[in-house]
């Protein structure tokens, strides 16, 4: 059974013959400098999210890989603003190589401050900033946009039918055919409507006219 290597043994895991960590820390010459890079790592980019990254590229990569993901930590720590690229356009790399040799030494990483680092920010500089998303409305991201969808669908309005309305009408109609032009029509008027009404008995409509009959016309009616 052979010994874990440096890495797997500061992270407390399980090292086998397949394992990711120990090919990417051949470039680093001490051991404990191996175990204070893959713990700086570790708490960096978290323990599983660390592994992915190695296993995302090829075995042949896998120490560039781990240099790269330890230099742009460093220099994110050291700019947070621009980080490693940043620190290299700026003519500032020496920063990012002392953050290195800090790790690996064990030592704590000096940051800048973030108003040096807008005074000493040059052009090339800013394409590295993590702030530069536009804001501006007129900007061409008609594709980029989703329109917000409502979680109920909306029920289209329908119309209610006129039926009372219509059946209204038609009863006037057809109970008001005669004009009222004197007391001997509102009899005769009222008669008709009283008759429509009787034939149908679906109908539950109270009608009422403009003025109602008075009674003593009514009876001479009936005796008649």
């Amino acid at each position: 059974m052979g010994t874990s290597c440096n890495g797997c043994r500061v992270l407390r895991k399980c090292c086998n013959e397949n394992c990711t960590i120990r090919p990417c820390l051949q470039w680093i010459p001490t051991a404990q400098s191996q175990s204070n890079a893959t713990l700086f790592l570790a708490k960096f980019y978290g323990r599983a999210g660390l592994i992915n990254l190695i296993n995302a590229g090829s075995q042949k990569l896998r120490s560039e890989i781990f240099k790269s993901l330890l230099y742009e930590a460093c220099g994110r720590i050291v700019d947070p603003i621009h980080g490693s690229i940043g620190l290299m356009y700026s003519k500032k790399w020496h920063l990012c190589q002392a953050a290195v040799d800090a790790v690996l030494s064990g030592a704590p990483i000096n940051q800048v401050s973030s108003q040096i680092s807008a005074l000493n920010c040059s052009p090339a500089k800013y394409a590295c900033d993590i702030r530069h998303v536009s804001k501006d409305k007129n900007t061409d991201d008609g594709l980029r946009k989703v329109k917000p969808r409502g979680r109920f669908k909306r029920s289209a309005s329908k119309p209610k039918p006129k039926v009372e309305k219509d059946v209204y009408e038609s009863a006037c109609i057809r109970g008001l055919s005669l004009r009222v032009d004197s007391g001997e029509g509102d009899v005769v008027s009222v008669e008709t409507v009283e008759a429509s009404l009787g034939d149908d008995s679906d109908l539950e409509l109270e009608l009422t006219l403009g003025f109602e009959p008075k009674p003593k016309k009514r009876e001479q009616c009936q005796r008649l």
